[in-house]
């Protein structure tokens, strides 16, 4: 889902978590990007629901900043499809444990914990994430 609407509408019909997706643009062209959406679903859902984004999270700096506004998850799947493609299942985990570590270095380096301790303060955000609403794009 890519609007506040659809994120409300599957928090009020009892889903446990929601998907910020744009599919990499590649359904749809034109479309916003999921992190443009970030922070204005976390805002309407991110209480009621667990909130996970992706689209192009390929570095663990990317995965830090979408996490900061209070988002459950961040799917980095291009990541590791590499790795799969090389090492198999070993790759994939060796993938995983590399990302973990340098997520955690990310964090020591900015004098964070661990990822409870972010906050949308944490990160200058984009101009897009600053602007007021999810879907500001009308057309």
């Amino acid at each position: 889902m890519i609007t506040t609407e659809d994120a409300k509408l599957a928090a009020d019909c009892g889903a446990d978590a929601v998907v910020i997706s744009s599919h990499g643009a590649r359904v749809v062209d034109g479309t916003q990007a999921a992190i443009e959406v970030l922070l204005a679903v976390v805002d309407a859902v991110g209480k009621r629901v667990a909130v996970i984004v992706d689209n192009g999270f390929r570095r663990d700096s990317d995965v830090v900043k979408a996490m900061a506004p209070g988002t459950s998850a961040v799917f980095i799947g291009r990541a590791t499809l590499y790795d799969t493609a090389v090492g198999g299942g070993v790759g994939v985990a060796r993938a995983i444990t590399l990302f973990t570590e340098e997520v955690d270095r990310v964090l020591a380096l900015r004098g964070r914990p661990g990822i409870a301790g972010l906050n949308r303060d944490f990160v200058v955000l984009p101009p897009a994430m600053q602007r007021d609403g999810a879907d500001s794009r009308k057309s």
